[in-house]
C-alpha cells in the first residue's frame, strides 16, 4: 500500500490499505496513513460511502441529539476523526462534516492554548483539518511551524499530494515548504550516496 501511495497509484493504494484493515494488520502508527489512501481512493473511484462507513468505524465519534460531535478521549492525533470529517463532506454530509472539523479544531486549540500540550502531536492531522476547514492562514502557519521543527520532513511525500492542501499549492509560502523538503530529501540521498561509497552502508 506504501509503495502504490510513492507511486500515486491510489486506486491500489486504498484496495491494499482495505485489505490491512479488514486483517487487523495496520500498525497504530500507519492508521492515519492507511486512512489516507482510502481517502483518496474515495476520490478516484467515487466509492465515499464505502469508506465513510470505515471511517465511522475507526473513528469513535459520537453524536447527541442536537447534532454536536462528541471525540473520543486518549490520543490527540485524530487521524481516525479528520478522515470522516473529509469523508462526510465528499460523501455529501456537508453539515456534520463541518461540525466535526469545528469540534477537532477547537478541541486542538484547548488542549494545545490551556492544557499545555506538545503542538507536535497535532502538526500532521490538525493542518488537514484547518485546510479542509478553509482555515488556509493557520494551515500554512502550522504547517510552517511543523517543518521548522525539523520533524516532519519524512511527512512532505505525503503533504505534496494531500487534498486538503489544493488550495495551497499556488501559495508562495507553501512552495517555500515544498522546496525546504525536497531540499532536505536531496541532501539526504546525497548522504546516502556517499555512504555507500564509502562502504558505510549495502
Amino acid at each position: 500500500a506504501l509503495l502504490a501511495m510513492h507511486a500515486r497509484d491510489w486506486e491500489r493504494a486504498g484496495a491494499l490499505a482495505y485489505v490491512s484493515l479488514a486483517r487487523g494488520t495496520v500498525s497504530p502508527i500507519m492508521l492515519g496513513t492507511m486512512l489516507a489512501a482510502i481517502r483518496m481512493h474515495a476520490r478516484v473511484t467515487g466509492d465515499t460511502h464505502r469508506a465513510r462507513l470505515v471511517a465511522e468505524e475507526l473513528a469513535g465519534v459520537t453524536w447527541d441529539p442536537s447534532g454536536r460531535p462528541a471525540l473520543p478521549g486518549g490520543s490527540p492525533i485524530r487521524e481516525t476523526v479528520v478522515a470522516l470529517a473529509d469523508l462526510l463532506i465528499l460523501d455529501g454530509d456537508q453539515e456534520r462534516g463541518r461540525r466535526l472539523l469545528a469540534e477537532l479544531i477547537a478541541r486542538m486549540y484547548h488542549e494545545v492554548n490551556q492544557e499545555g500540550r506538545p503542538e507536535f502531536w497535532y502538526f500532521r492531522w490538525n493542518t488537514v483539518a484547518l485546510a479542509l476547514n478553509g482555515d488556509r492562514m493557520a494551515a500554512l502557519e502550522m504547517l510552517e511551524r511543523s517543518l521548522a521543527s525539523a520533524q516532519q520532513y519524512s511527512d512532505w511525500w505525503w503533504y505534496e499530494a494531500e487534498p486538503a492542501f489544493d488550495g495551497l499549492r499556488n501559495d508562495p509560502r507553501f512552495q517555500v515548504l515544498v522546496r525546504k523538503a525536497r531540499a532536505h530529501a536531496d541532501a539526504q540521498r546525497h548522504e546516502l550516496d556517499r555512504m555507500r561509497a564509502d562502504g558505510l552502508v549495502p
